[in-house]
């Protein structure tokens, strides 16, 4: 039953970040990542194993032209804990600053940013939790760039640490 709440308040809240944005264009990026997650159980009932792996995931982000500075993100990933494999599903609030705009970057072309959401992660039963996002995205180029954020991953009796890194498509 508590997993069903969640998984209405997480569509509530999506749809009505849909529903207030009618962009005349818009910028979507693809994020791919890579990274290290650590995972601290603090409660003996939480059925998770404590213990470090590897992090492999990937973000779609939605930024409306009139708030560039607020977007939308769906990011799935995936790490191992003792012998499960985890998938972890998030819908998220993202809010950036963009810096360093010019001729060519005229969105910006530094943006540090903080995340926000719910998130599902699955493995041997399903478990929710609170992602917490703080990184930087640099463009390279007008459609490429790179990226690194620390992630918190926080669930009833553990805590998930990830520090990951990746490559990001601006369409």
């Amino acid at each position: 039953m508590k997993s069903l709440i969640w998984i209405t308040a997480v569509l509530t809240v999506f749809c009505l970040m849909l529903s207030i944005w009618h962009p005349a264009s818009a910028e979507t990026n693809l994020n791919l990542y890579f990274g290290a997650s650590n995972i601290k159980v603090n409660d003996i009932s939480a059925d998770l194993d404590g213990g470090r792996s590897a992090v492999i995931g990937g973000r779609l982000e939605y930024w409306a032209q009139q708030t560039p500075f607020l977007g939308i993100g769906f990011d799935v990933s995936s790490f191992k804990t003792g012998q499960d494999n985890l998938l972890t599903e998030s819908v998220m609030a993202i809010l950036r600053v963009p810096l360093g705009k010019d001729v060519i970057h005229s969105q910006g072309r530094f943006f540090p940013y903080l995340a926000l959401g719910p998130a599902l992660i699955t493995g041997p039963k399903i478990e929710p939790a609170l992602d917490l996002r703080l990184g930087a995205q640099w463009l390279v180029d007008i459609n490429i760039g790179f990226f690194a954020e620390h992630r918190l991953l926080n669930g009833t009796g553990f805590d998930v640490n990830q520090f990951i890194g990746g490559v990001a498509f601006k369409f």
